[in-house]
């Protein structure tokens, strides 16, 4: 038998309730607290990282340079007569190399300079004259390395005893560091002609 349920009767209401203001102040603060900690975790690995990624241009700027050079003067002395082609300048910071494309071309002199701007500088001329270390009367070419990326510290082009023989010695740093950070050394052998020994 079927009873029916008294008209009055609702069904049993259901009681919302959010957060106070404390609960919510307390949520934010932890939340905060939460990032906080993530972010000073990964801070130190993106400023390592970019510091890395600095130092790998640098290096491999430098030694992009360092190969132009030496390329440069391993051509030395090809095509000319005279048995001397490499001349280091006096105070070592430059260096004078002489070649010719062909026996008939006029001869090619070169020059790398280290300037007081810290960077490499690069200049060659078809001429009879012989360049010097002086420094240019002329507007000097671009620089054969980027200042905004690294500087130049030191340059150094010395002659070796077996006469054909040069060592390029050369610090660099970025451009913020007062400091030298990378020092490089390379030999080089002209296949044509002989470095002046001062």
């Amino acid at each position: 038998m079927l009873t029916a349920r008294p008209p009055c009767q609702s069904a049993p209401s259901i009681r919302w309730r959010g957060l106070s203001l404390v609960e919510l102040l307390v949520a934010i603060t932890v939340g905060l607290f939460i990032v906080l900690g993530a972010t000073m975790m990964i801070l130190p690995v993106t400023q390592t990282t970019a510091s890395t990624s600095q130092a790998t241009k640098m290096n491999t700027d430098a030694r992009a340079a360092l190969d132009i050079i030496a390329n440069e003067l391993r051509r030395a002395g090809y095509g000319i007569s005279t048995p001397e082609a490499i001349y280091p300048g006096t105070s070592g910071a430059c260096v004078v190399y002489a070649y010719r494309d062909t026996p008939t071309s006029v001869t090619l002199w070169g020059r790398f300079v280290h300037d007081d701007a810290a960077q490499l500088i690069r200049a060659q001329y078809n001429s009879a004259t012989p360049l010097s270390c002086d420094p240019p009367t002329t507007p000097l070419p671009p620089p054969l390395t980027d200042p905004k990326t690294m500087r130049v510290r030191s340059f150094a082009v010395r002659c070796l005893t077996d006469a054909n023989g040069v060592q390029i010695t050369a610090e660099f740093s970025q451009p913020d560091h007062a400091t030298p950070q990378l020092s490089l050394t390379t030999t080089v052998h002209s296949r044509n002609g002989s470095c002046r020994l001062p």
